[in-house]
């Protein structure tokens, strides 16, 4: 999708507008409910604040981009210290900076700050690191609020802690906000602990976008419901009653933040106002679920190691061992990234699914090549939920797929070749007890399964179970998980 449009730097301001629109084996999971500011001098002489808020960080007339690593707020790297805060009691405010990877000219500024610190929806900002550096800052008199992608960790919140002068509730927010754990690999960020499971089901209240002679439906996602004190690792599947098994961006996760997420959807056929009567006739709507624990994790945008397969494919083999699952569990996996992954395909099939790993391949809608390179450029990370709690999680019996031939009386002929198998999953064994079960699904198989589509769309879902329908699959031995 497209990239959201710069914003231009606020000054002599305290808050922000909002952005605007921008255009196997099967697994499944079930859940029931239960700006960048600092000071600097002569930018902005009615407070001295100088407000940083765009796709690319600026300052004054600076603007920085390092090629590959996402954006870096170097327009500060002058800066060695701060003598003021704005109306919300901040001295430095890091906030909707969707490229935004690195802080490492703010490790410049140093000693105390009269203000606090607060570092929000930067969604490429996987640690905060670079703040410890060469002059760090040793104190802040406000509070510290940090919200990065998944986890803060060990390290981080040590650091972050040491800044609070004696303050109980700025000690507090730091501790409740959700760990990484420690033995999580360079290239993926975990959960530490139990964490919290939560997921939900939306309406069907989608808008239309359009974009270069394509057109499909958007939906932003609200779970402010969760509470989720750091952005999680959220995955998604469509549920409905028809005519969703070909949608392409169901697994494709757009702007996190630990109170929502926005979904696109496309469909090789239908466009525009056909494709939203069909979204409201058939009652489409999107079923997500986070968990902040040990179970879940995210790749590191920027670091997921992405390897070339082919021309139009691409993959990586995804590390789990922090998460100590012990055997084989179910997984879910969705795509986030900054742009272009609402036409991918291929996050929902699994493959080489173990204890410690699985890996997934990912290639494009388009007649554009894809590479490694763009996917790391474009800060694609794949997400995870696993489980193995019978209580939640499940796997389909391979032996149940059944040839789909669109028969009335569902049956198909002998001879005819068939590239589409469906199969009903029965979940009553887990006892559910409200009918709005949020699951979500992926299929998982030893091959043939990345090109189907289908894979993250439900049908006739209740708390008893649901049917799912694969398109593009010649080969049925695949299960349900």
């Amino acid at each position: 999708m497209p990239n959201r449009p710069a914003r231009r730097p606020e000054r002599c301001q305290t808050d922000q507008q909002d952005d605007q629109n921008e255009p196997a084996h099967h697994q499944a999971l079930g859940w029931q409910p239960g700006r960048a500011s600092a000071l600097i001098n002569g930018h902005c002489p009615c407070r001295q604040v100088a407000h940083l808020a765009a796709d690319v960080l600026r300052a004054g007339k600076s603007e920085t981009k390092a090629p590959g690593n996402g954006a870096g707020a170097d327009g500060l790297c002058g800066v060695q210290s701060i003598a003021g805060k704005d109306l919300g009691g901040r001295s430095i405010a890091i906030t909707s900076n969707p490229k935004l990877s690195n802080v490492r000219c703010l490790g410049n500024i140093g000693g105390k700050l009269p203000g606090g610190v607060t570092i929000d929806d930067n969604k490429a900002l996987s640690s905060i690191a670079p703040l410890k550096g060469k002059h760090p800052i040793q104190s802040v008199a406000g509070d510290v609020n940090v919200n990065l992608v998944h986890c803060l960790s060990v390290e981080d919140a040590r650091y972050l802690r040491s800044l609070c002068q004696a303050s109980a509730a700025c000690h507090a927010k730091i501790e409740k906000a959700s760990k990484c754990h420690p033995k999580a690999s360079g290239s993926v960020l975990v959960g530490a602990g139990a964490g919290r499971v939560c997921g939900g089901s939306t309406g069907s209240d989608w808008t239309k976008w359009k974009l270069s002679g394509t057109s499909g439906l958007y939906m932003d996602v609200d779970t402010t419901k969760c509470k989720f004190d750091m952005t999680p690792a959220y995955v998604a599947s469509l549920v409905g009653d028809a005519a969703h098994w070909q949608l392409v961006g169901v697994n494709s996760i757009y702007s996190p933040t630990k109170s929502g997420f926005r979904v696109y959807l496309w469909h090789p056929v239908l466009k525009g106002e056909y494709l939203r009567f069909f979204a409201t006739r058939y009652k489409w709507s999107l079923s997500w679920l986070a968990d902040t624990g040990r179970s879940a994790g995210i790749t590191r945008a920027g670091k997921t190691g992405w390897k070339q397969f082919s021309r139009d494919t691409i993959y990586v083999d995804v590390d789990t061992r922090a998460c100590g699952y012990g055997r084989t569990p179910s997984l879910v996996a969705a795509l986030h990234g900054a742009a272009d992954h609402w036409r991918t395909q291929g996050t929902h099939a699994i493959y080489k699914a173990t204890a410690t790993g699985f890996r997934v391949y990912v290639s494009h809608m388009s007649s554009e090549a894809i590479t490694a390179a763009k996917a790391k450029e474009n800060r694609w990370a794949i997400s995870w939920v696993g489980s193995t709690d019978a209580a939640i999680a499940g796997k389909s019996d391979p032996k149940d797929w059944r040839a789909f031939c669109a028969s009335r009386t569902d049956e198909c002929a002998p001879i005819a070749q068939y590239y589409a198998v469906y199969t009903d999953v029965d979940t009553s064994a887990h006892k559910f007890r409200n009918s709005n079960v949020a699951y979500v699904t992926s299929v998982s198989g030893a091959g043939n399964h990345l090109q189907v589509t289908g894979g993250a769309s439900l049908y006739r879902a209740s708390s008893k179970g649901f049917r799912l329908y694969l398109d593009r699959a010649p080969s049925p031995k695949v299960v349900i998980e």
